[in-house]
């Protein structure tokens, strides 16, 4: 057993998996520095599913009841053409059942303030904003760190948790890190806005030839909105080349939908949008030295996986708990690596397999699943259908 109040951890990178990691060590006794790079939280992206695994973890700290109080309610999921033409509609329950009852969607932003109040409250922890690394050097004994402020430290281990293009990764694992991120063929646009119609306060998704759309109800009568769409270019974040772009693919081929036009018609506060390319990390391995990757710095499954929440609070346990249970750092993260990776192993390419399905990318294939979706999204085959998805909970306590 190892004493971690003796251990210096640093933590890179605030967002879910930093924050989970900060806890679940805070939780054995030890007090990580813990360092993000943002000025202040993030309040753009999407949605995120705490499932299984998330869920157990959020027991554990004690965060569950907060978390499932900030959730959304699981309205119906209707699917639509383009144009607006229903497909299907089913009863949003059917996600809860297929999650084993484990699941609450959230937004991002609430999960990280759940998490940064727990800090706070329970171990006088918050993360120091506006910090990040500019240089690492590592021997034996341990990993010194230059910041951007000037400032350097020395630790026993760092935690890379900085997300997909994860700054920390690169520093230490140099060369290795050279083709970490997978585009997957994909671009996401994704923003918060006042509420727009969504019958029953639901799930209302609208599809076309390489193009999706999706929209759910949030909290305080706001709508969030989702737009992805076939490229294999980085999407562009100035609003003057986005705007156009996404009006071209929506809205210039063809009748679209209301809700569709509301969203790009409307005022959009572009600031606080999140655009970027559907991609996946790919690691040979998530460690090196006293330096090891966790959540999408090491594994990021795409929102197409569903899971990259939830992976990454598992992950922040189970690497807190061999910390504590192993003497040696690298016997302790070749265990969280084993434990965790045949998972996501497994996720990753589940959500490769997904998207050619949610952006079908020919007319054909766009007939075929309108077709299959009735039968698709079927309480027994939908539920068979997740299970490649919404794995088992790897959380124990011993």
């Amino acid at each position: 057993m190892t004493d971690l109040s003796r251990l210096k951890v640093l933590v890179s990178g605030a967002g879910p998996a930093g924050l989970t990691m900060a806890a679940c060590l805070a939780a054995r006794g030890c007090r990580p520095v813990l360092i993000e790079r943002a000025p202040a939280a993030r309040t753009t992206g999407y949605g995120i599913d705490v499932h299984e695994n998330g869920w157990d973890v959020a027991a554990r700290l004690g965060v569950l009841d907060a978390i499932r109080a900030a959730g959304m309610e699981l309205g119906p999921l209707c699917y639509h053409d383009l144009d607006g033409r229903l497909i299907v509609r089913r009863d949003g329950a059917l996600l809860e059942r297929s999650a084993r009852g484990k699941l609450v969607v959230l937004g991002r932003d609430r999960l990280v303030a759940i998490l940064e109040e727990h800090l706070a409250a329970a171990h006088d922890l918050a993360p120091e904003r506006g910090r990040s690394i500019a240089a690492l050097d590592q021997d034996e004994k341990g990993v010194t760190t230059r910041f951007e402020d000037g400032q350097t430290g020395r630790w026993d281990l760092v935690i890379a948790a900085d997300g997909i293009r994860s700054r920390t990764r690169d520093l230490a694992f140099g060369s290795k890190a050279v083709g970490a991120v997978l585009p997957l063929g994909y671009s996401v646009a994704a923003w918060h806005m006042p509420g727009l119609d969504i019958p029953g306060n639901g799930f209302a998704g609208f599809m076309g030839i390489g193009r999706q759309a999706l929209f759910y109800a949030t909290e305080a009568g706001r709508t969030a909105a989702l737009f992805c769409w076939r490229t294999d270019d980085r999407p562009p974040r100035d609003p003057a080349l986005l705007v156009p772009l996404l009006r071209h693919l929506f809205l210039e081929n063809g009748p679209a939908a209301p809700l569709i036009r509301s969203a790009l018609e409307g005022s959009v506060d572009w600031s606080r949008a999140h655009v970027d390319q559907v991609a996946q990390s790919v690691m040979p391995g998530w460690s090196a030295g006293r330096v090891v990757l966790l959540g999408d710095a090491a594994h990021c499954g795409s929102f197409l996986s569903g899971q990259g929440t939830s992976m990454a609070m598992a992950g922040a346990w189970i690497l807190a708990r061999e910390l504590a249970r192993l003497n040696a750092i690298h016997d302790a993260t070749a265990a969280y690596e084993a434990q965790l990776r045949p998972v996501v192993d497994r996720l990753q390419r589940a959500a490769r397999r997904v998207g050619p399905h949610y952006l079908p990318a020919s007319r054909r294939a766009l007939l075929l699943r309108r077709l299959l979706l009735p039968v698709l999204t079927s309480a027994p085959v939908f539920a068979l259908e997740s299970r490649g998805l919404m794995p088992r909970s790897l959380i124990t306590d011993a």
